[in-house]
């Protein structure tokens, strides 16, 4: 019994290590992609921290709350540590490129672009919101990676997320709609075609984590019966 806070708090820090990381990568890409061919940063340090502090960090620290928080993956398996921190990059990248894609679809180019423009902004917006889908997603799917299924039940199964989730939602929405937070972040108002465009990248990422997912299980139970295959003859 005496194993399961410890098996929870392994958890949240992986999460909350890998949303870290997943934002470093990102400014990181940005800064490098600048250099290179001088097209701005998507993320800066400043806009990392208040992502992680605002809309993060808090529901990661919400899943000690599962009634289920006992069926956690050994957190201190390479295998496990690996993916949670893979993933946490995966959606950095796929917020970067439909920062990218953002200005492909308008029919601008990003290099050398004024950081006044508007266009800019929104797409700054973009990648903010497409990051946040994306490690909430990383968030569901390492909270159900003991479940033997991922169900909308077991989502929304804890309470305390649920409402940190709402929470992280309404400030999500002062970021990019209120003028005051949007001063703060660099930020202006997306499109109802912006939001298409950030849920069609999170659908993406949510479709190459259930493919892991699934093909993690395989691989087990396939590990599994060759052992009781081996073993059951001798």
């Amino acid at each position: 019994m005496k194993k399961r806070p410890q098996a929870t708090f392994n958890k949240i820090n992986r999460i909350v290590t890998a949303d870290i990381i997943a934002l470093l990568v990102a400014m990181i890409i940005s800064k490098y992609v600048h250099a290179i061919y001088h097209i701005p940063a998507a993320i800066t340090l400043i806009q990392a921290f208040g992502i992680e502090v605002l809309l993060l960090a808090w529901p990661a620290s919400r899943i000690r709350f599962d009634h289920d928080r006992h069926k956690v993956r050994d957190t201190h398996n390479r295998q496990v540590i690996f993916e949670v921190t893979l993933f946490g990059l995966a959606g950095a990248v796929v917020a970067y490129l439909n920062f990218l894609l953002f200005f492909a679809r308008h029919h601008l180019s990003p290099v050398y672009i004024d950081l006044g423009y508007e266009q800019y902004h929104v797409a700054v917006s973009l990648a903010i919101l497409t990051l946040v889908l994306c490690q909430t997603l990383h968030l569901v799917f390492v909270r159900a990676d003991a479940e033997k299924e991922l169900t909308m039940k077991q989502v929304f199964a804890n309470r305390q997320l649920n409402q940190a989730w709402a929470l992280s939602a309404f400030i999500l929405l002062n970021i990019i709609y209120n003028p005051i937070f949007q001063f703060v972040f660099n930020t202006k108002p997306l499109s109802l075609l912006d939001w298409f465009w950030a849920l069609l990248a999170a659908g993406i990422y949510s479709g190459l984590r259930t493919v892991q997912r699934y093909s993690r299980e395989h691989a087990h139970h396939a590990v599994v019966q060759l052992h009781h295959e081996v073993h059951g003859h001798k």
